[in-house]
């Protein structure tokens, strides 16, 4: 087993119901536990003839890397591991940014009603947009190439080969794109809210003359 600071891990040959038992073992050492929904399967299959012809000891091919016996398969399984949880994460971060869009843009579309603003909504969905893009950048380490990579240049092939069959690149630029989206919405709300609250108090303390100035006709 396999297992990432940023909340992912790979078993190797697992079997019925391992993935359910090591969850649940990893669960006291987790902050914030949440139950395997985010599932990624490949095999590595060892033969001695490629299946299609490539320059390379490595061919991949849909959720299945076959490699030629002069790969160190114990490399090549950490590496392939390591991909697989950085894959992984991203879905999940994914799957969270597109909630915080859609809260975004709710917090937006209720600016029509002062009433309903909700400072504190605000700062919390821009905190939580910080929190992503540092995890994004720093938890995942999806912008630093692994030390492992730099074992052979056939691993740093197969590495860079594993990155673009599960677009890690592009999805990070798409999730970050996103959040950046979110950020300035948040933004923009925040500053409505502030335009609002400024003219409410303006409205008030010029009902507050009009009510002194009617206390002083009447009495």
């Amino acid at each position: 087993v396999m297992v990432w600071a940023f909340g992912s891990f790979v078993a190797v040959n697992p079997k019925n119901g391992d993935i359910e038992h090591i969850a649940e073992t990893l669960k006291p050492f987790t902050e914030k536990y949440v139950k395997p929904k985010f599932v990624e399967e490949y095999k590595i299959i060892i033969v001695d003839k490629l299946p299609v012809e490539n320059e390379e000891e490595f061919v991949l091919e849909e959720d299945v890397c076959y490699i030629t016996p002069s790969l160190n398969r114990k490399l090549v399984t950490k590496l392939i591991g390591f991909v697989l949880a950085q894959s992984v994460a991203l879905e999940r971060i994914e799957e969270s940014v597109d909630r915080m869009l859609e809260r975004a843009l709710e917090l937006l579309n209720s600016t029509h009603s002062i009433l309903r603003f909700k400072v504190r909504s605000t700062i919390r969905e821009l905190a939580r947009v910080m929190l992503t893009r540092v995890e994004l950048y720093s938890d995942l380490m999806l912008l630093t190439k692994p030390t492992l990579a730099w074992e052979s240049e056939e691993l740093e092939k197969l590495y860079d080969s594993l990155r673009e069959y599960f677009e890690i690149d592009d999805r990070f630029e798409a999730v970050d794109r996103q959040l950046e989206s979110i950020q300035e919405l948040s933004s923009i709300v925040a500053d409505i809210m502030l335009a609002s609250r400024e003219t409410i108090l303006e409205i008030l303390i010029i009902l507050l003359i009009l009510v002194e100035l009617v206390l002083g006709i009447l009495f």
